[in-house]
């Protein structure tokens, strides 16, 4: 129930800004199936009808029955004032009121029997929620919402004018949310009658300066007060054992705390962001303290109360910078280290724990960067998580005996812990690989990381997941190999085996033991035979990635096994789906001449035989595509005389390859995506590399061609990112080497720069004439590109995803290209060719003149937020503007000049932005030469837009700007690192007139504005928000930055956001010059979908078939879970042959071979495809 809460909390706070902020309605999400919109001013809710009058700013519901959820009338939200449930409604639906901001009364009939969730939320002005009299289950009293007895206070209307309330005697319980909002609000009292207080009573209450509580509550609710900004006085009863995350974050007028020792735990976020919180009392007996307790507090913001980066309040830790490094030994007698302390600090090596401590708490290390950790004899508990994702952690110097190790109480997800070295009194634990499970044997491969499990019988039952012999590897288990003659799997055999990814069990097993594979949470593929009788209780208990059930047997036999899903601890098996009468993949067989065996326990594919290796079109066609995703080594046999098309494409677990003397070719994308193959040792006797042979395989360092190599197809070695130096044979006849990357033999044709590559300049050779695509595509150091006078060829995409590339400098004597500071352009200046990727500046103004915006011209230029474009623009062609952050266009044309121009497909963000038409820049001739200005380091200004100025004031260096500069003055931000809070000067362009010597007269600033009110981005992604001081001639510009969740997003002295995790944070601006004005600025870090997974790999049609062989459907499924768009689009490769709808679902037309794409919608470009084969 919490969580169902606290994620309509969430939503709600969405719909309130998007209602308060903006002219935009409330988001359908918050709709649900049983409402529906009509087009008009009416439609229905659930079994009612709903009528709104915008005459009167009355909104009627009537019928008989419930209402439903949501809000159908949502685009009336901001003008409905009263609303009216007629006698034969039966319930008020969640949420259904809720961001109604100018209403004012609402009244209940007599029928009503349910109000569900918070349907009056963010109704900011509600001063009325009148109930019939003659209502059997709810009641009011002076606008106040109780249920019948006036045993539960439900909803104090907030918009009432009063600015104290006493809760009656007769209140026991105060519902969720039940005061909150209410601004007029600034005393509330309770008697000692009332028993419960529901979470965030009194959230929002932004007067609200005093609070008695009842002395006979025991929970300080979550968020109970948060975001009461002028809170100064409340008591905490000598009852209460808990205070919930979040109960007090952002109580800013908050100074003294006194929390009672009778307060056992105080959870997370409780007091964050009381940044006048500095005289906090705390109890002796706390069991647990969660994270970020007091985190922004002005306890915490006291450097003095810090000890070697450590935060200390009395016996307990409760924070530690994140920045901590090397080794920290925490204080002695330190009684308790609060939840996730640790968290995030990835340079710190080693801890060191007194004897003080009991219990390590849950998520005490998780994520930290330790190798060391020393523990106590007095450990008697670690909780779960406490060591959670703390992959470096090597060695445990326990102060014990093995003995007293064992003893410890060891939580799940601590197998970092249990898998490292571990030493007690200062000698290492033995840990065997090998033994005895009941009638089997086992055995742990610490290579490969694989479970063995062999013999004839049963495996024994274990009481718990530590009492197995592999406990010491059950985190870094990737794959169990249960062999034949295994009978029954043992309880908790497995149990939090968390890295496995599929689970397959022999025909020999009859019964699967209970919590046998519990906590497999990564587990999407089951192979169970239809030997399996039983399946014991919560022998799947969590393994909630399962997607597919692959069963031996028939529906019928499934369905006769005994499954124990008591307490539903099996669901997620069930949920999956079931592919009856599978057969098992043969692991060998041809390839055209030649023969292929796949070793599943040492994941090698053999390939032998006389002759070449089939061809195919695709990874999913090769005979073993059922292992490609496993395969680490391959061995080719000498013989084999060719590595077809596509053979190893995708096996991205590839580590090696063998490739014999034999091998006279290697074909198009043979070693495509084999992401982990370091080094290749290609024999003499290879003659051919065909196109992308090697392409993706990122891992790869140096590569040495022979002299016998007479052709290599175009990206042979494109986007093999590490790739330090290709080295050419001096006496091959064909191709040549030059500072390692590759050239025709004539230097006319770059046919590959090795993107490892550090330098951040490249000059190509004059002789060079032709760039083709990808050639440099990848590279993450170069900064500069000059391109020669023979050039007659770049292509499009050669520099795609050059994440630095700043400047791109064409030699004047060019007679195809120019470039005007760092952008590409034809020789005429009429095409905008490629404006470099790497460009930091968030406004650029294209030259008049310019005609064509080329293909991919702007693509990933994630900075960019504004651009000027001139009336001469007639072209924009396809993905000119994709991937770009636009949010301004300023067109000095028309409206019908700006319809009437062409654009390619994929410039929707451009077409999407705010356009200013008829704009008229104060804009320089465009110079035909770069300009030159001394500065403090490059200079970047721009002329109809804030600008971004890059600086640091130790050197002098002279400078290409990507504009002329004018006199303007402008606001200016600097380029530092990110951190949480940073002091900055606005300062303008310098210009030659000195400034008189005065005393001048001290002016105050009055507002702080911000460019942006609120941004999303995506983890990683960047964007500059401007600030603005006023007056302009302040006497003090200073100004502060800070972050309200670092682990969510930081800001630079620039105001440069950067996303570092999912979530929501405030970045708050404040003047420095005591005047306390400051702006804020809201981020959402969204997650892209990373991968797109289908239902099948290919399928077969027929034209002239039944209805069912015409067609199929296929499922698309965005990776990850928690993606925030996970919605794909569907396109045929050729329509002619199959037609695919908005749904997934494929018909057949014509006889012929096409694929059908899903791609997913968020902008991430990934995408997934299905072969389809009509007949």
């Amino acid at each position: 129930m919490k969580m169902s809460k606290k994620l309509i909390s969430i939503l709600l706070s969405v719909a309130m800004v998007v209602t308060v902020f903006s002219t935009l309605p409330i988001a359908s999400a918050l709709e649900t199936n049983d409402s529906s919109v009509s087009s008009d001013n009416s439609g229905t809710t659930g079994d009612c009808t709903w009528t709104f009058d915008e005459s009167t700013g009355i909104l009627t519901i009537s019928g008989n029955g419930e209402m439903g959820g949501g809000m159908p009338w949502y685009d009336y939200d901001s003008q409905i004032k009263k609303v009216i449930i007629q006698d034969g409604v039966t319930s008020i639906g969640d949420q259904s009121l809720s961001g109604c901001y100018n209403l004012v009364s609402v009244s209940i009939p007599k029928s009503v029997r349910k109000i569900e969730g918070i349907p009056f939320s963010y109704c900011l002005h509600l001063e009325n929620i009148n109930v019939d009299s003659n209502n059997k289950d709810y009641l009011s009293v002076d606008g106040v919402l109780y249920n019948k007895d006036k045993s539960k206070l439900i909803r104090y209307a907030p918009g009432k004018k009063d600015k104290s309330f006493s809760v009656p005697d007769t209140v026991t319980n105060i519902g969720w949310c039940a005061f909150g909002y209410s601004a007029n609000l600034e005393t509330v009292s309770m008697n000692d009658n009332v028993i419960e207080v529901e979470e965030q009573v009194f959230s929002d209450c932004t007067n609200l300066s005093s609070v008695k509580l009842s002395n006979n509550i025991t929970v300080i609710g979550e968020n109970l007060f948060s975001k009461c900004e002028n809170l100064k006085n409340v008591n905490i009863p000598n009852k209460v054992t808990e205070i919930e995350d979040s109960a007090f974050e952002n109580c800013k007028s908050l100074s003294t705390i006194t929390i009672p020792n009778s307060v056992t735990s105080i959870s997370y976020s409780v007091f964050s962001g009381c940044t006048n919180l500095a005289n906090i009392t705390m109890p002796n007996n706390l069991k647990s303290i969660g994270g970020s307790v007091f985190y922004d507090t002005a306890y915490y913001n006291n450097k003095s109360n810090w000890d070697n980066q450590v935060l200390y309040f009395d016996k307990y830790l409760v924070a530690v910078d994140e920045n901590i490094s090397g080794e920290c030994v925490i204080k002695n007698g330190t009684k308790l280290i609060c939840d996730s302390a640790f968290s995030n600090c990835y340079e710190l090596t080693g801890v060191t724990i007194p004897n003080s401590i009991t219990v390590l708490s849950g998520g005490a290390f998780e994520c930290s960067g330790i190798v060391n950790v020393t523990i106590p004899s007095s450990v008697i508990k670690i909780d779960a998580d406490a060591f959670g994702s703390c992959g470096d952690l090597e060695n445990v110097y326990y102060l014990g005996t093995e003995d007293q190790w064992k003893l410890i109480n060891i939580e799940m997800y601590n197998d970092y812990l249990l898998n490292a070295n571990i030493y007690c009194n200062g000698k290492l634990i033995e840990k065997v690989t090998s033994g005895l499970t009941g009638d089997c044997q086992w055995n742990y491969d610490k290579e490969n990381n694989t479970l063995t499990i062999s013999g004839n019988g049963k495996m024994a039952d274990y009481s718990g997941y530590k009492d197995v012999p592999w406990i010491n590897y059950s985190s870094k288990i990737s794959e169990i190999f249960i062999k034949d003659g295994v009978k029954n799997i043992g309880a908790y055999a497995f149990y939090n085996c968390s890295r496995l990814n599929e689970i397959d069990i022999p025909d020999s097993v009859i019964s699967i033991g209970e919590y046998a594979f519990g906590q497999c949470n990564f587990v999407e593929k089951v192979i169970i035979p239809s030997s399996v009788n039983t399946i014991s209780k919560g022998a799947f208990m969590n393994c909630n990635g399962i997607e597919s059930i692959y069963y031996t047997g028939t529906e019928e036999q499934w369905n006769n096994i005994s499954i124990d899903n008591s307490e539903d601890l099996n669901d997620y098996l069930q949920m999956g789906k079931v592919h009856f009468e599978w057969t098992r993949p043969d692991t060998n067989g041809t390839t055209d001449d030649c023969k292929w065996n796949y070793d599943r326990e040492t994941y090698t594919l053999t390939i032998s035989g006389n002759g070449e290796m089939g061809n195919y079109y695709d990874y999913t066609d090769v005979p073993w595509n059922k292992y490609i995703e496993k395969i680490k080594y391959v061995s080719i046999e000498d013989g084999v005389t060719g590595i077809g098309r596509h053979c190893f494409y995708h096996c991205y677990r590839v580590e090696s390859v063998t490739i014999p003397n034999s091998v006279k070719i290697i074909e198009l994308g043979a070693f495509d995506e084999c992401e982990q193959l370091s080094s290749i040792n290609i024999p003499d006797s290879v003659t051919k590399i065909e196109t992308c042979a090697f392409e993706n395989c990122t891992k790869l360092s140096e590569v040495n061609i022979s002299k016998y190599v007479s052709e290599i197809g175009d990206n042979a070695f494109s986007y093999c990112e590490n790739l330090k130096s290709i080295n050419v044979d001096l006496k091959n006849k064909y191709y040549i080497s030059i500072d390692g990357n590759l050239y025709d033999k004539n230097v006319t044709e770059l046919k590959q720069y090795s993107l490892g590559k550090t330098e951040d300049t490249f000059t190509l050779p004059k002789t060079v004439e032709y760039i083709p695509e990808n050639v440099v595509s990848g590279c993450n150091y170069l900064v500069n590109v000059n391109i020669p006078e023979n050039v007659e060829f770049i292509s499009d995409i050669a520099f795609d995803n050059c994440t630095k590339l700043n400047n791109i400098n064409v030699d004047n004597n060019n007679k195809t290209y120019s470039s005007i500071n760092g952008t590409l352009y034809s020789k005429d200046k009429t095409e905008l060719l490629l404006y470099p990727m790497g460009r930091t500046e968030e406004q650029f103004v294209i030259p008049n003149g310019v005609v064509e915006i080329g293909y991919s011209a702007f693509s990933k230029s994630y900075s960019l937020c504004s651009i000027v474009i001139p009336q001469s623009v007639t072209i924009i062609n396809d993905a000119a503007f994709e991937f770009v952050s636009i949010e301004n266009v300023y067109y000095t044309g028309t409206e019908e000049q700006w319809k009437n121009m062409t654009f390619g497909i994929n410039n929707e963000r451009l077409q999407d932005a705010n356009i200013t038409y008829n704009y008229v820049p104060t804009e320089p001739t465009i110079p035909t030469e770069p300009t030159t200005v001394t500065k403090t380091e490059p200079t970047t200004v721009t002329k109809t837009e804030p600008t971004t100025v890059t600086a640091e004031p130790t050197t002098s260096t002279t400078v290409t700007t990507t504009e002329p500069i004018t006199s303007t003055t402008l606001p200016t931000t600097v380029t530092t690192e990110p951190s949480t809070t940073i002091t900055t000067t606005p300062s303008t362009v310098p210009t030659t007139t000195q400034p008189t010597t005065t005393k001048p007269t001290v002016k105050k600033v009055t507002k702080v504005s911000l460019s942006k009110k609120s941004v999303v981005l995506v983890k990683g992604r960047s964007t500059t928000v401007k600030a603005t001081v006023t007056p302009t001639n302040a006497t003090n510009k200073r100004l502060k930055w800070t972050t309200s969740n670092s682990k969510v997003a930081v800001v630079n002295s620039q105001g440069k956001i950067t996303a570092k995790g999912r979530g929501n944070a405030t970045i708050k601006v404040m003047a420095l010059d005591g005047s306390n004005k400051y702006a804020t600025v809201k981020v959402t870090v969204k997650q892209p979908v990373t991968s797109v997974k289908l239902n099948r790999n290919s399928a077969i049609l027929k034209v002239k078939g039944k209805a069912k062989q015409k067609t199929v459907t296929l499922k698309a499924t965005a990776y990850p879970k928690n993606a925030n768009n996970k919605a794909v689009s569907w396109k045929s490769s050729n329509t002619k042959i199959a037609t695919v709808n908005s749904k997934g679902k494929v018909t057949a037309k014509k006889k012929g071979t096409c694929y059908i794409y899903a791609t997913a919608k968020d902008g991430s470009k990934k995408s997934a495809k299905c072969k389809i084969v009509v007949k």
